[in-house]
């Protein structure tokens, strides 16, 4: 299903489109943009009720089926409107297969594609993995991306994913390092298929899958990711007392040494007794908190470089694979030419 009409009052006129985009922390709607696509009606109406709670407004639907979604503001004076329909979705659909190609030959082609990187790119590591004829998942490290990391990066990885906008859905993974300019160094990335149980659980969460994968590397959690979470475990304490513990919280993940670590543990016990329960047995002390942390972080305390990752590759989200690994490829030659 495709947005492809909005209207928007005077008074409430964006920069630009309105547009509903996933966030790159927790997928939560934050924008809306004509032209963007959903699998189906219910997930489209699902991003507007997120959109409307954002924003503090309600709608009513104009037209409501599997098919066609128009809704309006709720305030007779608001002229705000919006139509998503399958129609204006297959229409683009075509588009993109007269300008791309099919989505199924790209999948076809893209065993091809990663023997031509393994001849191309001789050191590179290229892997499509298949159920029958049905594709699994592809990993690619083009060597002078591995080279650089290790000879101009910290050994840090940052790892996200993000939804692809095609036909088929899927998931793609990247890993991230910074160089010596702090700026984001792409190292590798991985599309996914998420029906199957191996990658569904890389889709779901990181935690155990970099304890399997990675046994000797400490895995580190990005602060906000850990803010966003601590926010929704405990509603019930309301807003003023989140945000006090947050910030005792905070000075928590900051401390280097005992003392302070455990000055500010006690403030914490003091200040609510379920955000202290929810430290000491749901929080992972030993992932975030620097002086529980067992290896180095470098000051990191934020994934911010995955959500430049995610911008990076936002419009090669929505081509068939192949194509979206061949603009990948394109973009990270620029990337080290820079």
């Amino acid at each position: 299903m495709s947005l492809n009409r909005g209207t928007f009052p005077p008074h409430q006129q964006p920069s630009g489109v309105l547009a509903i985009r996933p966030s790159s922390e927790d997928h939560e709607i934050v924008s809306i943009e004509v032209g963007d696509q959903f699998p189906d009606s219910e997930h489209f109406k699902d991003a507007l009720r997120n959109f409307a709670i954002k924003h503090n407004f309600n709608f009513t639907f104009i037209k409501n089926d599997k098919k066609r979604v128009t809704v309006k503001c709720a305030a007779e004076s608001c002229e705000w409107c919006v139509h998503a329909s399958m129609e204006a979705w297959l229409g683009k659909e075509v588009a993109k297969d007269v300008l791309h190609g099919s989505e199924v030959a790209s999948y076809d082609l893209l065993m091809w594609y990663a023997k031509k990187v393994l001849v191309t790119n001789p050191g590179s590591v290229a892997i499509v993995e298949n159920d029958g004829s049905r594709f699994k998942r592809v990993f690619f490290a083009f060597k002078a991306c591995v080279i650089g990391f290790k000879t101009g990066c910290r050994p840090l990885l940052y790892q996200d994913g993000t939804h692809l906008l095609g036909k088929y859905g899927g998931t793609l993974l990247g890993a991230t390092g910074k160089d010596g300019n702090d700026g984001f160094f792409h190292v590798a990335f991985a599309i996914i298929n998420n029906e199957t149980d191996v990658n569904g659980t890389w889709s779901k969460g990181l935690i155990n899958v970099v304890a399997k994968v990675f046994p000797s590397s400490p895995h580190a959690y990005c602060l906000r990711h850990l803010e966003a979470n601590f926010m929704k475990a405990n509603v019930r304490l309301g807003k003023s007392l989140k945000e006090r513990c947050w910030s005792i919280l905070s000075r928590i993940a900051f401390s280097c040494a005992e003392k302070e670590f455990d000055d500010a543990v006690v403030d914490l016990l003091n200040t609510s007794a379920d955000a202290h329960q929810w430290l000491m047995q749901k929080s992972d002390l030993t992932h975030w908190a620097n002086y529980m942390f067992k290896g180095d972080r470098w000051g990191e305390m934020y994934s911010n470089v995955v959500e430049s990752f995610n911008a990076w590759i936002k419009e090669a989200r929505h081509l068939p694979v192949t194509n979206m690994v061949d603009s990948i490829r394109f973009k990270l030659m620029g990337m080290l030419c820079h």
